[in-house]
């Protein structure tokens, strides 16, 4: 078990004593772990493993730590003013805390020099101080993985950094967000609305070291000079520790256009068929309660998107285009359809009004992601809110006389309708 798995992570074992063990005796390995069940462990974790035989000492060193219970947590998440922290703990303990909730893992030697290999110790231990060891995290730009990248590439005089820099990946922040996150989940729709076009951005190699497994696989690449005028692989050698029982992760996101397509169709068709029938009070009230619910929503999710632009440290959610397509004018639009419904006697001017500038508005984001200078990828959200946003439009436009029918007319209404029917067949 754990014991096993570690005695073939520690098999360059003990030399004699001392009180200091030479840089040279000092073996340096990167510890990937694989992705787990909660949200923040699907992206996987990393840790720089320290094994000093001499002293007897095996620590691994984690740029992952926070703390739920702080105080004020929950706000800070919500402003993006996350503070975490490095600490250091056995190896031992790290491996089995990892194989209890059934993640992977995997390790691999460097082949740090003697000096690199200090210099990297020195800076962990600076880290480590009580006054330096916090630090403002970020999903994408500043998390556990890139302080490991960073340490590593510290300690190789920018060599990892070089290497990497610049390497085209075909990827961006958003597909391994959605790559690596449940499929259709609430997280999943969360990521498609809330982040802006700063995730769809290309990425280099560098750059998405912000995964572990990605960095992992990397440092595979990345030779270093061996000393002779030659070079060397980076890494000595790799072990699995503990392989998890798990499904693998996807190697691109699930396929989201098409169901979201289909469901903003759906609602749309249905916003459609009640407005087509709103002469029967029946249905107008129900048109009227899911346009004004619809609204209401749209409306709402725009000022989430307004509040994490202007009043949050989420840089990724910046400038998000889909505050075309869910205005927090909305909100006004809800309340002006409800009146429109319930009080005919008002008229629908300023309804249809909102409806052409809600929808417009909607079209205008379209266009706009069209063009390569001004694109991000929501394509998804917006098969799955224009549909709605027609639908209101076109029911607003055709509006009936502004009185309903009593529950007389109505049926006077549907045998005329009838009557009509049979004479356009005589015909």
């Amino acid at each position: 078990m754990i014991g096993t798995a570690l005695a073939l992570g520690l098999a360059l074992a003990a030399s004699p004593a001392s009180s200091q063990a030479p840089p040279s005796a000092v073996s340096v390995y990167l510890m990937t772990m694989g992705p787990g069940d909660a949200i923040w462990e699907n992206f996987g974790h990393n840790a720089i493993w320290i094994h000093d035989p001499v002293n007897g000492t095996d620590i691994a060193y984690n740029w992952g730590i926070f703390d739920f219970d702080a105080p004020g947590y929950v706000g800070t998440f919500v402003r993006g003013r996350m503070d975490y922290w490095m600490e250091g703990f056995p190896v031992d303990a790290t491996v089995a805390s990892y194989q209890a909730r059934n993640r992977s893992v995997h390790v691999q030697e460097l082949a740090l020099t003697a000096e690199q290999t200090a210099a990297l110790r020195e800076f962990i231990a600076w880290n480590e101080r009580p006054e330096n060891r916090a630090y403002r995290y970020d999903y994408f730009r500043d998390n556990c993985s890139t302080r490991v990248r960073d340490a590593l590439d510290r300690a190789l005089g920018g060599l990892l950094r070089d290497a990497l820099v610049g390497r085209e990946t075909g990827t961006t922040y958003r597909f391994h967000a959605l790559r690596l996150t449940k499929a259709f989940s609430p997280i999943q729709i969360g990521i498609d609305v809330g982040l802006g076009p700063f995730t769809d951005l290309p990425i280099d190699a560098w750059q998405e070291g912000f995964i572990p497994m990605r960095l992992q696989a990397y440092l595979r690449e990345v030779r270093v000079p061996d000393g002779a005028g030659g070079t060397r692989p980076l890494v000595i050698s790799e072990r699995t520790l503990f392989e998890a029982q798990r499904p693998p992760t996807r190697d691109v996101p699930p396929e989201r256009f098409v169901p979201f397509l289909l469901a903003g169709i759906a609602i749309g068709l249905v916003l459609l068929l009640t407005g087509a029938g709103v002469q029967l009070p029946a249905l107008r009230v129900l048109f009227g309660v899911l346009a004004t619910a619809w609204s209401l929503a749209v409306g709402a999710l725009g000022v989430v998107l307004l509040y994490l632009w202007f009043f949050t440290d989420h840089v990724s959610a910046y400038a998000n285009h889909n505050l075309f397509h869910m205005n927090p004018l909305a909100l006004a639009f809800a309340v002006v359809i409800a009146i429109t419904v319930f009080q005919p006697d008002r008229g629908p001017g300023a309804a249809r009004f909102l409806a052409i500038f809600v929808a417009g508005i909607s079209l205008l984001g379209l266009g706009l992601d069209v063009l390569p200078m001004f694109g991000q990828r929501n394509a998804a959200v917006m098969a799955l809110v224009l549909p709605s946003h027609a639908a209101i439009l076109i029911t607003l436009l055709r509006w009936p006389p502004e009185k309903p029918l009593s529950a007389v007319d109505t049926s006077a209404y549907v045998w005329r309708s009838r009557a009509a029917r049979a004479q356009g067949r005589h015909r």
